[in-house]
């Protein structure tokens, strides 16, 4: 069972973010001194922070890279020793009309989706090694990690970048020299949940079979198995079921790599 006070969510003021605020901040077993919830908008943090009194809202937009370093450090200085990195955004983009393409967007979806999870575990890893304190990093990936929703390249591909860089970097920690590596890498590969997150003109009919999962029964499964501490990689459903096969053959192949 982990043993952090207080945790860190990055992107929490909707869907799965908030679900695993609230969560938290209830929860008995382990108890938990105050969760911190990263939005844009102010009112939607303020929101959550009455409604739940041990959260406590800080307007952070993930997209400003350059404000990372000093915002990890001051969550260091606040004691979060267990952060999860679930801010992340979704766009459909259609190819075969290049024409109609917004190629700016397709470049802030990379952006939040992968480079900004990266620049956080970068400057937090730093910390925690070198003050020598235990800490969690939960990195939300994708369901579609695994396998590609051909809707979603942009995304799809974003959330497999920020998948090869978690398994590739924790292979780098487990072979680093002993005591200099205090941080455990945990990924989440959530699959098509109905929140916020999707498109609202699209229809998830089509999904539904394969992968929909609604938002409570979702973190109502991933929230013990968080509390646990004992998965490197968290799946459900169609996640759950590449994890055993593509994941699985992935796992496989990376045995026989050099860590470093």
């Amino acid at each position: 069972m982990i043993s952090a006070q207080t945790v860190l969510i990055v992107g929490g003021t909707s869907g799965i973010g908030r679900d695993l605020a609230e969560k938290f901040a209830l929860s008995t077993t382990p108890t938990f001194k105050e969760i911190i919830v990263t939005g844009r908008r102010q009112e939607n943090l303020d929101e959550l922070s009455k409604a739940q009194p041990k959260i406590s809202g800080v307007v952070f937009d993930p997209n400003d890279l350059s404000a990372i370093p000093e915002f990890a450090k001051k969550m260091v200085e606040r004691g979060v020793t267990y952060t999860i990195l679930n801010a992340g955004t979704m766009k459909g983009m259609d190819f075969s009309k290049p024409e109609a393409l917004d190629m700016e967007m397709m470049k802030a979806e990379l952006n939040v989706n992968y480079v900004s999870p990266v620049h956080f575990f970068k400057e937090l890893i730093t910390l925690y090694n070198a003050s020598k304190t235990p800490a969690t990093i939960a990195v939300v990936t994708s369901g579609l990690a695994l396998v590609p929703l051909p809707r979603c390249p942009g995304y799809s591909a974003s959330k497999h970048a920020l998948r090869a860089f978690v398994m590739a970097t924790r292979s780098q920690l487990k072979a680093a020299d002993e005591g200099t590596n205090f941080v455990s890498l945990v990924e989440i590969l959530p699959p098509a949940v109905q929140t916020d997150l999707h498109d609202p003109k699209v229809s998830f009919l089509g999904l539904q079979i394969i992968f929909q999962a609604y938002l409570a029964e979702y973190t109502g499964d991933l929230f013990p198995r968080l509390i646990a501490g004992e998965e490197e990689e968290i799946g459900y459903g169609f996640s759950a079921n590449n994890l055993d096969t593509v994941g699985k053959a992935q796992r496989a192949v990376m045995a026989h790599m050099p860590p470093k």
